[in-house]
């Protein structure tokens, strides 16, 4: 269904992202927490995002990075850790809303069923009936 799953990638959605992000630079657990205000680069203001230092993995320059966002921008997180010196060598996203990556291996899918989308095509319909935005065709 294209027009929820436009609708589930707008910030309006309330859908928490949250991705690993291999990273080369050096960088500190400050550094991250001034995501957490919001930031703005090259004219674009971000929404607050939590980012934290993955334990272990920390050899020299590369390090990963846990970092949770409400935006759905193209390039969103690279931009947000790039605006702190940071280039990103790798990103998983690991939840999207109530979905999780969890252990399901390569190239595996897993199945979704009508009674766990149900709730999200009624909640689509009711923020499209309010403000008759992207999600007002389904």
């Amino acid at each position: 269904d294209g027009a929820l799953k436009r609708f589930l990638e707008l910030p309006a959605s309330g859908w928490l992202r949250t991705y690993r992000a291999r990273v080369f630079g050096r960088i500190t657990q400050a550094d991250l927490d001034t995501l957490s205000k919001g930031v703005e680069i090259n004219g674009v203001q971000h929404l607050p995002a939590k980012a934290f230092l993955e334990e272990g993995h920390q050899g020299g320059a590369n390090r990963w990075v846990s970092i949770t966002v409400r935006e759905g921008q193209n390039r969103a997180v690279r931009n947000l850790l790039g605006s702190l010196g940071l280039q990103v060598t790798r990103l998983i996203r690991t939840h999207f809303g109530p979905f999780t990556l969890s252990d399901l291996p390569s190239g595996e899918t897993e199945m979704v069923f009508d009674r766990d989308i149900a709730p999200l095509v009624q909640e689509a319909r009711s923020a499209a009936k309010d403000d008759a935005g992207p999600a007002a065709s389904l």
